[in-house]
């Protein structure tokens, strides 16, 4: 009865969807009540009654037809507009042969085709995927397993472009086509590169840095310290996360209480001044010296003010401070060298032996040291011309005690390794050295002084270029106050003008930038400091209220070691501390994910205990005091079970691989638990440098596994399907009994959804209301419409479990199912025959009562007509008697035929028994109508009938009554008909009568 129902309102046009849900719902009480009560008496009235209401349902959805056909007009009109006018692309792909059915403007345009172009193309033509890997996804995407995809598609001209795909499937004339909304995401993709590169480049810079790095949130609790800061306060391998420096106090040395306590006091201050702060920090160190700090503080808030993080960054400048000392010694030094550096310097006894020979007299006269020294001055580098006048020179000045060639640096021939002579500045100076003479000569090629004059204004030119070329800004001040020298750079970063500059005076500069400056005051104090003390060097920040960020240098210009005035440099740091802020951020994130680890992690040295995180002492019950340094081995359950480990796992861990192992774990109370380990060597070549091993209690996964392999045995072997999810609904097992009931093999479902299996009966409602009852009792029972591997849609009462553990959590689903079709089929049999003619297939007569109880409802309430039709066939019983009632029987049904053809779609026509049928007309106008449909019936009926090799010719008696005319009740109508019918037979039949 029910796919009557559907067959005719598919025929009208009405939404079948709808109705069948309705049927559904009612038809699924049916079955309920035939079950439980095997079918006993009551189960007639019952249905009737239901189908009653059912019946009403349909009435109501006939009379919203034209409404219904109007939205879905309208409804299509929209999609197109929305599928053509979006800027999205978008296209529709049959799944089934991978043609591209429609695509819309801006597919057109991003994939450089004409939409005739794409109609014609598959959907593998514009993807870098394979035919066979776009069928799967379309498979996907049309069960809506997968609803979103990135793939590589590919443009007319060639070019590959990222893209994100969000597809559903839709029914267009009974036929599913994908409709999908295609994202260009390629510069996404690329953005995503490169910020993770930045990433990663940030992450490398803190851990390689050299300074004291710290990272407190809005408390001033430790997040993350760099190796340095942990070493200045001796904290390696405590677990500082989470902890104040008062606490750690307690941790660390007690030489180091007093100082992170200061930490404390400082970090509330820079707290209050709301910005950065820059101080000096002392730090003791045990049995040395202590450590001078050059701290920088940056405090961060949230956007409503409140305290987020401070940033802690600390120089040691205790060693600078002493370099800086022996560094201005050595620059000394240096200077002096530097000074002659261009001059050969030859170094002779009194024997004329050459005993020193630097690099520039290699240069000047082209002899190694080696080849020089021994040999005898004049006779290398003397020219044979004046040999005997230099060697009586040479002697005359041993003996006179002179310091310098007659008081004055002179002119010279000299000759080189390759014969060329050249004229050389020769000054000479004698000293003794525990008693010896010695003399010392700075010989200076004279060609490349000339040189050097010749080219002064090129050099000059050089050294203007070299200072503008630097990406720093140089300010080169007298004592007097005059500026001697600035570049370009300078300029722009200060935005001086050029005129300003050039007038050469300092005090006017300094008064031109300071409105640029959030604090001028401090900045002209500094240089008032600075140019009172010319030795002293300096650098500090400079912030601008434009919040540029300049670093200042300054040292002193010294000429032959006197101080002469001052050298500043600037230089613009603006992006580097937005990268420093950056990396801030960064660290918060990792400190987030460090937080949230659910695994145990230790360091082992030496099978010593070396860290552990809080997880692992949770998991043993130890605090950190009682395993720092401790054996490894108080983990394990017995000595013998550690030395397993060690053989198993250090020819593993030493040869640079992962050891995975899961064994028995011991707990400081005694108790034991299974364990996954993991261990990796530090170094595989340096085995002193210990291993890093990653711990989880594997206890529960046990535990589950054993009870799961039970399970198992018990599914294997049960005659009814079992189903086993995982939490998110993923088939992880079924059983032999599913196989058989479902056609599908076990590797078919595995790692797909149940929806696999949905024949598309149940809707989204129905869905909901199961998962809302399993959500909120852990269990539902219930009767599911699925399909077959082979298609066949079928019925199964199912039973599905939500599996908790031990916090109540749902872990898995366990479905447990029979087929229960041939049962179904047997009730719709039976609810079938209860309301047609077994041999018509047409309603009956309490199918008939009950439809006409509805439509005279609705015609009172409609103030409309309707009309009774008695139709009798003539002289039937004699066809009956003599060609028996096989033909008799066929020739009912050839009417039963005719009869509905004669009837509009909204009639009913009914066989009451014999050869009598009655119909039903609703919504009649007048009596014409109801003629024209009489005289239709007539003259099928007289119509010759072919059964077998009998041509029966027959006619038939009808008898008419119209309600409200004629009556307003069910009974009443019905009699009056029949009434109408026998006066036609009296009156000589094939014909029809109004009562």
């Amino acid at each position: 009865m029910a796919d009557n129902i559907l067959t005719t309102a598919a025929k009208r046009g009405l939404d079948t969807q709808e109705i069948n849900k309705n049927l559904t719902e009612k038809a699924f009480r049916l079955r309920c009540l035939a079950y439980l009560s095997n079918v006993k008496a009551d189960l007639l009235t019952e249905t009737i009654f239901s189908m009653r209401k059912s019946k009403s349902a349909l009435s109501a959805e006939i009379r919203q037809r034209k409404l219904i056909e109007e939205k879905l007009r309208k409804s299509h009109d929209l999609y197109r507009q929305m599928f053509t006018n979006n800027s999205a692309v978008k296209t529709l792909i049959d799944p089934r042969t991978g043609d591209i059915v429609d695509a819309n403007p801006s597919a057109c345009k991003f994939y450089g085709y004409t939409r005739q172009e794409l109609t014609s193309m598959k959907a593998w033509d514009i993807s870098v995927l394979q035919e066979e890997e776009c069928r799967r996804e379309m498979a996907m995407a049309e069960a809506e397993t997968c609803t979103y995809f990135c793939f590589q598609n590919v443009t007319k001209s060639g070019e590959i472009r990222e893209v994100e795909v969000y597809s559903s499937p839709i029914n267009t004339g009974g036929d599913n086509l994908i409709h999908s909304i295609i994202h260009d995401i390629t510069d996404r993709k690329r953005a995503e590169e490169t910020a993770n590169e930045h990433k990663e480049k940030l992450m490398t810079l803190i851990n390689s840095s050299p300074d004291s790095i710290f990272f407190k949130d809005g408390k001033g609790r430790w997040q993350i310290v760099n190796d340095a800061g942990l070493d200045l306060f001796k904290l390696s391998g405590v677990d500082y996360v989470g902890k104040k420096d008062s606490e750690l106090a307690h941790l660390a040395d007690s030489i180091y209480s007093d100082s992170l306590g200061m930490c404390e006091g400082t970090d509330e201050e820079t707290w209050q001044e709301g910005r950065q702060t820059r101080c000096e920090e002392v730090v003791p160190s045990p049995g040395g010296p202590s450590t001078v700090l050059d701290v920088i503080k940056v405090p961060l808030f949230n956007k409503d003010g409140s305290r987020k993080a401070i940033v802690i960054i600390g120089r040691d400048i205790t060693e600078s401070r002493k370099d800086r000392e022996r560094l201005e010694e050595s620059e000394e030094w240096f200077r002096v060298i530097t000074a002659s550096a261009n001059d050969a310097i030859v170094v002779i006894d009194d024997e004329d032996k050459i005993t020193y020979w630097n690099q520039a007299a290699e240069r000047v006269y082209g002899h190694t040291s080696e080849e020089a020294v021994g040999q005898t001055l004049h006779d290398l580098v003397i020219p044979d011309s004046i040999r005997e006048r230099y060697i009586q020179w040479y002697e005359n000045f041993k003996n006179s005690g002179e310091q310098f060639y007659p008081g004055q640096t002179v002119v010279r021939r000299g000759v080189r390794k390759n014969g060329e002579e050249f004229p050389m500045e020769l000054s000479v100076a004698t000293v003794k050295i525990r008693g010896k003479f010695y003399a010392v000569g700075f010989v200076r090629d004279a060609t490349e002084r000339l040189k050097i004059q010749a080219n002064l204004e090129k050099s000059l030119s050089v050294h203007h270029a070299t200072l503008e070329s630097t990406a720093d800004g140089m300010l080169v001040v007298d004592h007097e106050g005059k500026v001697v020298s600035f570049n370009r750079k300078f300029l722009l970063m200060w935005r001086i003008p050029h005129a300003l500059a050039q007038s050469g005076n300092d005090i006017k500069l300094v008064e031109f930038v300071l409105d640029q400056l959030k604090k001028p005051d401090d900045f002209t104090a500094r240089i008032k400091e600075l140019y009172s003390k010319p030795e002293e060097e300096s650098f500090d920040l400079l912030e601008f209220k434009d919040d540029r960020i300049f670093e200042r240098y300054s040292t002193s210009q010294k000429i032959d070691g006197q101080s002469v005035g001052r050298v500043w440099s600037f230089r613009d740091v603006t992006e580097r501390k937005k990268m420093e802020n950056m990396l801030h951020e960064t660290l918060l994130e990792m400190n987030t994910i460090l937080d949230s680890l659910e695994v145990g992690i230790t360091f082992v040295r030496s099978e010593k205990i070396n860290w552990v995180n809080q997880k692992m002492l949770d998991m043993f019950g130890y605090s950190r005091n009682e395993v720092d340094g401790e054996p490894v081995e108080i983990f394990h359950t017995s000595s013998g079970s550690f030395t397993q480990l060690k053989d198993e796992a250090l020819p593993v861990i030493t040869s640079g691989k992962i050891h995975l192992d899961e064994r028995l774990m011991k707990r400081k109370d005694g108790s034991s638990f299974w364990c996954r380990l993991i261990g990796k060597a530090i170094d595989p070549d340096e085995r002193d440098k210990g291993s890093i091993w990653i711990v989880e209690d594997i206890t529960e996964r046990k535990r589950v596994a054993e009870k799961l392999r039970l399970d198992a045995a018990v599914l294997e072997n049960t005659t009814e399907g079992v189903i086993i999810t995982d939490a998110n609904c993923v088939i992880l097992s079924v059983n032999p009994a599913f196989v058989r009931i479902t056609g599908f093999r076990a590797k078919e479902v595995i790692g797909a959804k149940p929806s696999v299996l949905s024949s598309g009966r149940h809707d989204k409602k129905f869905y909901e209301d199961v998962w809302s009852e399993l959500l909120a009792k852990g269990e539902w029972e219930g009767v599911f419409w699925n399909k077959r591997k082979n298609g066949e849609v079928y019925p199964h009462e199912a039973t599905i479990t939500a599996i908790k553990d031990e916090q109540g959590n749902t872990t898995q689903y366990a479905s447990i199912f029979r087929d229960v079709t041939d049962r179904k089929r047997q009730e719709e049999q039976i609810k079938y025959l209860a309301f047609h003619d077994p041999l018509t297939d047409l309603p009956n007569r309490k199918l008939f009562f009950d439809r006409i109880e509805v439509e005279l409802a609705r015609a009172k309430r409609e103030k409309e007509k309707l009309s009774i039709m008695f139709v009798d066939l003539d002289n039937f019983k004699k066809i009956n008697d003599s060609m028996g009632h096989d033909v008799g029987d066929k020739l009912l049904k050839k009417m039963a035929g005719r009869l509905k053809k004669c009837i509009r779609e909204s009639d009913t026509v009914s066989r009451l028994g014999g050869d009598e049928f009655i119909l039903l007309l609703p919504n009649i106008s007048d009596k014409a109508g109801v003629k024209k449909i009489a005289k239709k019936i007539l003259a099928e009926a007289k119509a010759p009938i072919l059964i077998g090799s009998h041509k029966i010719s027959i006619t038939a008696s009808i008898g008419l009554s119209m309600y409200p005319k004629d009556g307003d009740g069910p009974d009443t109508l019905v009699k009056k008909a029949d009434d109408a019918m026998y006066a036609v037979k009296q009156s000589g039949r094939n014909n029809y009568k109004f009562c």
